[in-house]
């Protein structure tokens, strides 16, 4: 197995790490020291493999090439300023510094021909996409690994295809079939799946009534098209055990009748997390969503297995 400089790439804290081997190409990296315990009171550092070193690639700071007066910064909306004014006080309609946008899941591409916000210049070939998950509006960026610091975030798009402010996200991957990054949202009460696309300006088209609505966390694409999701939300309390939720989260197959189109349609299988075997229903759109009807006219589901719920 060969690894290249950059290996993998984190998000924390409106700050991105590429984690990056020392020389540009290695054929085996070495075991890492023994993880130090937890001790109360005590930050423990990140432990690496031997060869591997943290180098920072972006910071919440940055101006974004193209940002906006709402999303101007990497890590922080234009809500108010980076650090509080010595004495200010927050109160209800004050805020005291920005909101931080909490940028999510990294999905890193290589790439060529990609533009920018400024026409005549090389933005390169290494970049990292995130779905931003604080502030208002959401906003998907680029992290242009070879450009320089004016350049080295691009805003790709804060609206989607139908002029709404985007919502705040949590997954993001890239579908080689459909030829689209895939975003989902942790708020079901609007749609939960976005396809963007590329080249700037990224044109992010909502599939709601497609993959339905609910609390995404994670989203990841197979080998056959098919797409996976992850949903995060907790249930009820039980009334066996009142301190223990119920389970409430599932995950779906989402199996694409095209899959160079997901807006055509699918079916879907969804599954709890613990019991992805013991499928509980299987369901199929029969007719493609409207800007005016922006769910299925028609849904099929069929119950295939059951399985009691546990805790109440």
């Amino acid at each position: 197995m060969r690894f290249t400089r950059r290996a993998a790439v984190a998000a924390a804290a409106g700050c991105t790490l590429a984690f990056a081997a020392a020389a540009e190409a290695v054929p085996m990296l070495s075991g890492s020291d023994a993880v130090q315990p937890k001790v109360a009171g005590n930050a423990v550092p990140v432990t690496l493999m031997r060869g591997l070193q943290k180098v920072s690639v972006a910071q919440g700071s940055d101006r974004m090439d193209g940002g906006t007066a709402a999303n101007p910064y990497y890590g922080y909306d234009g809500d108010g300023p980076m650090l509080p004014a010595p004495g200010d006080l927050p109160t209800s309609t004050h805020l005291v510094e920005a909101t931080k946008t909490e940028p999510d899941k990294n999905t890193y591409l290589v790439l060529h021909g990609q533009n920018g916000p400024d026409a005549s210049y090389d933005y390169g070939t290494h970049f990292v996409f995130q779905g931003h998950e604080g502030g208002a509006p959401g906003f998907l960026s680029r992290i242009n690994l070879d450009a320089d610091g004016t350049h080295r975030v691009t805003l790709m798009a804060s609206k989607d295809t139908h002029g709404d402010p985007l919502l705040d996200f949590d997954g993001s991957t890239w579908d080689p079939f459909a030829g689209r990054l895939l975003l989902t949202t942790e708020s079901n009460s609007g749609p939960s799946v976005f396809q963007a696309t590329l080249h700037y300006p990224s044109r992010v088209a909502p599939l709601d009534g497609v993959f339905g609505r609910a609390d995404y966390e994670g989203v990841q694409a197979d080998s056959d098209g098919r797409i996976w999701l992850v949903e995060d939300s907790g249930g009820a309390f039980g009334t066996d055990n009142p301190n223990a939720k119920q389970p409430n989260s599932f995950v779906y197959r989402f199996t694409p009748s095209d899959r160079g189109n997901l807006a055509v349609g699918a079916s879907c299988r969804r599954c709890r997390w613990s019991r992805c075997a013991a499928a509980t229903r299987s369901c199929s759109t029969t007719a493609r969503p409207t800007r005016t009807s922006p769910r299925p006219t028609a849904v099929t589901c069929t119950r295939t297995a059951s399985s009691s719920r546990p805790g109440g």
